[in-house]
Order: C-alpha cells, then sequence, then structure tokens
C-alpha cells in the first residue's frame, strides 16, 4: 500500500529539481557575481603588476649604473690624457735635449703593434697560415692590437709577407675602438656602444670604461691579454685611394704596403676606418 504520510514528508525535506540545478550550474562554472573580478584575472594583474615594478627597478639600477660608469669614464680619461701628454712632453724634451747636445734620439722600444692582413687567401705556406690563424687573421683587411715580445716579433716574421704592421698612436687606437669596435660577449660579436658592455665583459680585471679598454691596448697593460682576446678582430675596408704604388706584394720599404710601417701603419689605418 502506499503511505501518504511518508510521501508528504520525502516531499517536504527534498530541494526542489530548479534549485540544485541552479547550484550544481555555479559550482560547475564558478560564474562570479556581479562586480567581483575572477580569480584567475587577479592573479594575472598581480603578475602584471609585479613584473612592471620589476622593471621599473631594473630599469632605475641600470641608469644609476650608467650614470656612474660615464662619471668613472670621465674621471679616468682626464687621468690617462694627462698621462698620454706627459709622454709626449717626455719624448719632445729627450728629443731636444740630445739635439742640444750633438747626440741622437732613440725611440723607446714599441710595446704594441697593429697588425693587418692585406693579402693571401691562396698558396699561403702551412707555417705562416699558422701564423695567421694564431693571430685571429682569417680574412682580408681584418686587424688585431698583438704585444710585443720576442715570440710575437717572430710570428710576425714568419707571416710578413701577408700582413702590414706598425706602431699606433693614442688617436688611432682610440678611432679604432669607437668606429670598428666590436666585443665578444657570451659568444656574441657585440658593437662598443656604451661602457656598460666594457663592465660586463671585463669588469672583473678592473676594465670598466671603454676609456679603460683604450688604456690597455695602447700601453700593453697588466690586463692586455684578456683585452685583446675579448676585442674582436677590425673589420677594416679597402683603403681610401687605394694600396701604395708598390702593391700588396712589396715591403714597406720598398714601395709597397707589407712588413712593418712603423708609424706610418697610422695612416694605413687611418684610411681604411
Amino acid at each position: 500500500g502506499f503511505d501518504k504520510a511518508q510521501h508528504h514528508n520525502h516531499h517536504f525535506l527534498s530541494p526542489h529539481p530548479l534549485t540544485t540545478m541552479i547550484q550544481v550550474f555555479r559550482q560547475l562554472s564558478s560564474i562570479p557575481t556581479v562586480g567581483e573580478v575572477p580569480e584567475l584575472v587577479q592573479k594575472q594583474q598581480a603578475r602584471k603588476e609585479a613584473g612592471e615594478k620589476s622593471l621599473a627597478e631594473q630599469r632605475t639600477a641600470l641608469a644609476k649604473q650608467n650614470q656612474e660608469l660615464r662619471r668613472k669614464a670621465a674621471g679616468r680619461a682626464r687621468k690617462y690624457e694627462q698621462e698620454y701628454q706627459k709622454e709626449q712632453n717626455d719624448k719632445a724634451n729627450a728629443r731636444q735635449t740630445a739635439y742640444t747636445n750633438g747626440a741622437f734620439y732613440a725611440e723607446p722600444e714599441a710595446k704594441v703593434a697593429f697588425v693587418i692582413r692585406v693579402r693571401g687567401l691562396k698558396s699561403v705556406p702551412p707555417k705562416a697560415k699558422k701564423v695567421l690563424r694564431l693571430l685571429r687573421l682569417r680574412q682580408i683587411n681584418n686587424g688585431v692590437f698583438v704585444k710585443l715580445n720576442k715570440s710575437t716579433l717572430e710570428m710576425l716574421k714568419i707571416a710578413e709577407a701577408f700582413i702590414a704592421w706598425g706602431y699606433v698612436n693614442v688617436d688611432t687606437s682610440r678611432k679604432l675602438i669607437y668606429k670598428r669596435g666590436y666585443i665578444k660577449e657570451n659568444g656574441t660579436r657585440r658593437p662598443i656602444t656604451d661602457n656598460a658592455i666594457i663592465a660586463r665583459t671585463l669588469g672583473e680585471y678592473g676594465v670598466d670604461t671603454v676609456e679603460d679598454l683604450i688604456h690597455e691596448l695602447y700601453t700593453a697593460g697588466d690586463n692586455f691579454k684578456y683585452c685583446s682576446r675579448a676585442v674582436w678582430p677590425f673589420k677594416l675596408r679597402h683603403p681610401k685611394g687605394g694600396f701604395a704604388k708598390g702593391g700588396i706584394k712589396k715591403h714597406f720599404v720598398l714601395g709597397g704596403e707589407i712588413g712593418n710601417q712603423e708609424k706610418y701603419i697610422n695612416d694605413l689605418i687611418n684610411r681604411m676606418l
């Protein structure tokens, strides 16, 4: 038989089917009420704001670092300029003293040379090829700074038929770095555009600015090895007006370009910048 009271109680305790459907739908869809920002959107906004804050802090720190580097660079540039000027004055005084005493003034031996590969892609002897590779002169019109000693002078002698070299002054050194300078950063060739890139790559050696780099290369400083390795071989262009009449197969003293050009290498470099 059918119990009317039991049926009445069951009907009274059970939720309405429509109410149950609405609750389930809300649970499944997680629809926020009007005016409430979804939790996912809140997290995205928080991440965005945190990222923007971090970026702003990085920019502020970088600007502060660049300002500090500019101040340091200006101070060191003045110091180096005084050093270079004193060097020139001392040489001039020594020449004058020698002339007055009727003596001959011997220029101090150069510590650094700039070496340019001017020829030789085919028929290069094995020894010369090895030297050119060691000097990182793999292409014609590539140039590098080389610290002069007994070993490197011997290397230059072996490769003499394929290179022009000589003693660069500070002005030429500066032009090379500022106009054609590239540095190796994490294996990538990057232009030397500011002091920050120098600080990142050579800061551990106390070389923080472009002027520090120029000073190390020009004077054969204590950190010359690290600086010369960090600087990419200079890619120079064909010289304005061409090479000397004697060409790139004759020695410089015979009217050509190859071999030691001493101070006259500065003229060739300036025509190749």
